[in-house]
C-alpha cells in the first residue's frame, strides 16, 4: 500500500533538479514554473483506505495476541498440581467453574471474530485502492471477496437450518438467539393487555415474526428431510464397536464384551 498520508519528497527533489538544471542551461524546461507545488494534505479516500488497513492489521495483531494467551490459558487449566487425588480434582472442578464464571469460551469464540473482521477490513480496503488505481485489477478482488461473502452467509444459514450442521459460527448462534427473543416478545406483546403502545409495538414485530416463523417451518422441513436420509436409526452398534476399538480399559471392554449380543448388528 502507498504511503499517502505524508507529502511525497520525490516531488520536491525532481522540482529542485529541474531548477537546477535550467540555471546551467536556459534552454531546458522553457517556461516552466519551477515553484514547488504546496501539499495540502490526503484525500479523504486516501486517508479512509489507510484507516482500514491498519485496523485489519490491528484487528490481526489482537486475534494473534488472543491465540497465544488462549494456549496459555488452557495449558494452565490442564495443569493437575501436586497432592492427593480428591485434592486435584476439587483443584478441577474450581478451574471448571471458573471457566463458565469468567466467560471462557466467550472470550476464545471472540478471536475467530476478529481474523474474519480482518479479513473484512483487508479487503475493502485492497479493492478500494486498486479501484483507484486499475478497475480490472480491482474488479477481481471485489468478485473474490464476493464470493467469500457468499459462502459465509450460505454456511450460517446452513447453520440456522439445522443444529446438527458442522457449520456452525458465532453469527448463526446470535441470530438463532435474535430470532428466538423477538418470537417471544411479540407472543408477550399478543397475551398481554392491547393497549396503543402494545399494539404498536405488536404490529411492528409482525414482519420480523412472519419471516422467522417461515424460515423456522423450511428449516424444519429441511432438517426432517436430511435426518431421515442420514441419520442411523440404530445408534447402539457403532457405540459398542468405537468402545471396544479404542477402550484402553479393561472393564470397560469386558462390559462391552458381555452386551454383544444383546446388540442389533447391521
Amino acid at each position: 500500500m502507498q504511503q499517502n498520508l505524508t507529502p511525497d519528497p520525490a516531488i520536491e527533489t525532481n522540482m529542485l533538479l529541474k531548477k537546477l538544471i535550467h540555471t546551467v542551461n536556459n534552454s531546458t524546461f522553457p517556461n516552466n514554473n519551477f515553484d514547488i507545488p504546496s501539499w495540502t494534505g490526503p484525500s479523504s479516500t486516501q486517508i479512509w483506505v489507510q484507516s482500514l488497513i491498519y485496523a485489519s492489521l490491528s484487528a490481526s495483531l489482537l486475534a494473534a495476541l488472543g491465540a497465544m494467551l488462549g494456549k496459555q490459558w488452557l495449558s494452565h487449566f490442564q495443569h493437575f498440581g501436586h497432592g492427593m487425588v480428591d485434592g486435584r480434582g476439587r483443584q478441577q472442578k474450581w478451574k471448571l467453574d471458573a471457566l463458565y464464571a469468567w466467560h471462557f469460551n466467550a472470550v476464545l469464540k471472540g478471536l475467530p471474530v476478529l481474523l474474519q473482521l480482518s479479513l473484512l477490513l483487508f479487503g475493502v480496503a485492497l479493492s478500494a485502492n486498486l479501484w483507484m488505481e486499475q478497475h480490472i485489477v480491482a474488479c477481481i478482488i471485489i468478485d473474490m471477496m464476493a464470493s467469500g461473502a457468499v459462502f459465509y452467509a450460505l454456511i450460517v444459514v446452513a447453520a440456522l437450518i439445522s443444529d446438527v450442521c458442522p457449520f456452525q459460527t458465532l453469527a448463526s448462534k446470535q441470530l438463532c438467539s435474535i430470532g428466538q427473543h423477538v418470537v417471544h416478545f411479540h407472543n408477550t406483546l399478543q397475551e398481554g393487555n392491547q393497549t396503543i403502545f402494545p399494539s404498536f409495538l405488536c404490529f411492528i414485530s409482525h414482519m420480523p415474526y412472519s419471516i422467522i416463523t417461515l424460515l423456522h417451518s423450511f428449516a424444519s422441513c429441511i432438517s426432517h428431510q436430511l435426518s431421515s436420509q442420514y441419520t442411523i436409526k440404530n445408534t447402539d452398534a457403532p457405540c459398542m464397536q468405537w468402545l471396544l476399538e479404542t477402550s484402553d480399559d479393561p472393564d470397560v471392554i469386558t462390559t462391552a464384551a458381555s452386551l454383544v449380543p444383546e446388540v442389533e448388528w447391521p
